[in-house]
């Protein structure tokens, strides 16, 4: 999105800054269909994540009833279309997605996914609930 592009630009003037920004928010949404080798249909769209400043990134992928915690890293995948109620999603070669998995992702603008959710959760470095919360939109 429009922030990693800015980053890129800083760190072409500065590359000692070489710490990379990390989500403010993240949006996690299962693997809903996988109708084809290399294409995912992601249970999230336009309702759930901003839209307007670039697509969501994928980042980490959950096993559900295979892993305790989220890792495996999936940014190499791409979200290419953001429809309503669904996002469509490139598979990267050697990403085992299955149906069931929950991607987490990224937005380049946090503020409009914020509004559109009437809760959240706090979580700490190692994804554990910290405490809900509401928000007051």
């Amino acid at each position: 999105g429009i922030y990693k592009d800015a980053q890129c630009c800083v760190l072409d003037r500065r590359a000692e800054l070489s710490e990379a920004l990390r989500p403010a928010l993240e949006v996690w949404a299962h693997v809903q269909s996988m109708p084809e080798p290399g294409f995912a249909v992601i249970a999230m769209g336009k309702r759930d994540v901003a839209y307007d400043a670039g697509l969501p990134n994928p980042l980490l992928r959950f096993k559900p009833g295979v892993s305790s915690a989220p890792g495996d890293d999936v940014s190499a995948c791409k979200v290419t279309a953001v429809m309503d109620q669904h996002a469509f999603m490139t598979v990267a070669a050697g990403c085992e997605l299955k149906v069931g998995d929950i991607i987490s992702f990224g937005t380049s603008h946090p503020c409009l996914t914020f509004d559109k959710w009437r809760s959240g959760c706090l979580v700490d470095d190692d994804l554990r609930v910290i405490e809900p919360f509401s928000t007051c939109f």
